[in-house]
């Protein structure tokens, strides 16, 4: 039972964690010009962005909101735990997309800002995942199948679009 309240005591504070980033996010949120900014609201201003909310609910479970963290075994790091293959996987995208060449549009050193990991994660859901399948961003992001590290974003993403459809922005 202890458990069981510490868990959910646990969750209560993500959750929080994660509501003041949403409204410290929306209070300095720029235009939707390109990839430098990151909505949290939708252009038509009536819904939370899923791509968003999808972003952090990885996050929660990823890194627990903690933008510095490292995980030294996996040379993942930051918001997002984003590994180095990651960074050149969104380079890739956005050289496809751009008609470019090798241009690096991420460095190593952008796992480490939140709004940046968050861009990368949107730019590889909108290329590989646009209708924003759970199962398929945690194929993506986790690089295997794994059902608890699926429910647990499930869970969280659950939570987050549950507690933000009734926002007025």
């Amino acid at each position: 039972m202890n458990n069981r309240i510490n868990r959910i005591v646990l969750y209560c504070l993500l959750f929080v964690l994660c509501m003041q980033t949403i409204i410290i996010y929306s209070v300095t949120n720029k235009a939707n010009t390109d990839y430098n900014s990151v909505p949290m609201v939708t252009q038509d201003k009536t819904k939370v962005d899923s791509c968003y909310l999808l972003a952090l609910s990885v996050a929660m479970v990823e890194s627990s909101l903690k933008p510095n963290k490292k995980v030294a075994k996996t040379d993942a790091v930051g918001f997002l735990q984003i590994r180095p293959i990651k960074v050149k996987e969104v380079n890739r995208i956005l050289n496809i997309k751009n008609k470019t060449k090798n241009k690096e549009y991420y460095s190593l050193k952008d796992r480490y800002n939140i709004e940046k990991s968050i861009e990368m994660f949107r730019i590889e859901m909108e290329y590989k995942n646009p209708k924003l399948n759970v199962a398929k961003c945690v194929r993506l992001w986790y690089g295997a199948d794994n059902k608890d590290y699926y429910t647990k974003v499930l869970n969280n993403y659950t939570l987050l679009l549950y507690y933000t459809s009734n926002c007025n922005y």
